[in-house]
């Protein structure tokens, strides 16, 4: 089996392809856990081939994978009718060696707002060799950019989404054929595990019966003031409990949300911002931690959540279509409303009345079983599989 995975963005800061697989983890992660997923289904010699948009030429292996770094001229962000020329001329060279092979092939382009490259590739490529197209939290869009990619997307065999929930707006509006196959994959995961307990507050510092901790941005899509009101409403009920906040940039609301903790006796005894944390920082942050807490009106999928299930802390998280997917529906910790301060003020008495420890174990054990970059590997292969026999019913 040839799969060729194709990645349209890049960031223009970055110098070199080792420093780009350093710094964003998920893209080994995932094209190593497809390798490996690959061998485990009987395939002895799966290739897999990572074509990625970059400032120079170059190719490294790495972990069984094959990464071409391509330039194209096109400067780092791609327009909605742009298609990249170089990455389509990696996929049609693995495509034509997998075809003297007599092996079957599939492209995984990455991105659905990147889909001007899928008539191209259509194109260019032998007719039995699918194209599935990843969801990158992207939005379906109005006007001509949304009538061409509704035009584009139609040449594909299969959409992955992080949950099929998130790809209800997209048959809405007509940009996704209902009947295109639907495959529920992570778009990324982790290599978080956890540390021990009293090693990990050592090193962090943190402190509390329970820790709670949240890592987002303060922006109103995550809605922490909404989580603030909730805890306000419970922690009277917690007084040994800690809040710790860790965000990112940018984070327009962190003046409103310090005025807001400085306002209320119980938020200012039991909360803390951490600011801008390294990620380097984050995995013995999250295993300081019991209990994770966001108020995500919309995730894509969810690093933060993911993040936290592997280092074994329990989610008190909203029900959104990937977080509910993210915790095999709300069986795993508690789903709540988005926006309501009740429900949350709620998940968390019901959360916090359960033994903690087995709920902890329950969380590691659904990210192994769902959500790593193992699991990610398995159903993509399993994906694959699917669309080229739909393509090509002779594989």
């Amino acid at each position: 089996m040839y799969i060729i995975v194709l990645n349209s963005s890049y960031d223009p800061g970055i110098r070199s392809p080792v420093e780009l697989l350093s710094r964003y983890r998920t893209m080994p992660g995932c094209s190593g856990g497809t390798f490996a997923a690959a061998r485990e289904a009987g395939y002895s010699y799966p290739r897999v081939t990572v074509g990625q948009r970059f400032h120079h030429d170059a190719a490294i292996q790495s972990g069984g994978v094959a990464y071409h770094f391509v330039a194209d001229g096109l400067g780092s962000e791609l327009g909605w009718w742009q298609g990249s020329s170089a990455l389509e001329f990696v996929a049609v060279g693995e495509c034509r060696a997998a075809q003297r092979e007599g092996l079957p092939a599939v492209v995984h382009l990455h991105g659905l707002v990147h889909a001007a490259m899928v008539p191209r590739l259509r194109r260019a490529l032998p007719t039995g060799v699918p194209i599935v197209v990843q969801h990158h939290a992207e939005k379906p869009r109005a006007g001509l950019p949304g009538l061409y990619l509704r035009w584009a997307l139609s040449g594909v065999d299969g959409v992955f989404f992080a949950a099929r929930g998130l790809v209800d707006p997209w048959i809405r509006q007509g940009a996704i054929n209902p009947k295109t196959p639907v495959f529920e994959v992570m778009e990324g995961s982790t290599d978080f595990s956890r540390i021990d307990l009293p090693e990990a507050r050592r090193r962090t510092g943190m402190d509390g019966s329970p820790v709670v901790l949240w890592v987002g941005r303060l922006d109103d899509n995550k809605d922490p003031l909404t989580v603030l009101a909730g805890l306000e409403a419970v922690l009277p009920g917690f007084p040994g409990a800690r809040i710790y906040m860790a965000h990112g940039e940018p984070s327009p609301l962190v003046g409103v949300v310090r005025h807001r903790i400085a306002g209320s006796e119980v938020l200012r005894r039991s909360v803390e911002l951490l600011g801008s944390v390294p990620h380097s920082r984050m995995e013995a942050i999250f295993s300081s931690a019991d209990y994770f807490i966001l108020g995500s009106r919309y995730e894509g999928s969810g690093f933060a959540l993911a993040e936290a299930l592997a280092c074994g802390v329990v989610p008190i998280v909203t029900d959104i279509p990937s977080f509910r997917m993210m915790t095999d529906g709300g069986a795993i910790g508690a789903l709540w409303t988005p926006g309501d301060p009740e429900a949350l003020a709620s998940a968390v008495i019901e959360v916090l009345g359960r033994p903690l420890a087995e709920q902890s174990r329950a969380a590691r054990l659904f990210f192994d079983r769902r959500l790593s970059y193992a699991a990610i590997g398995r159903a993509s292969v399993a994906a694959y599989e699917r669309v080229m026999k739909t393509r090509n019913p002779r594989v």
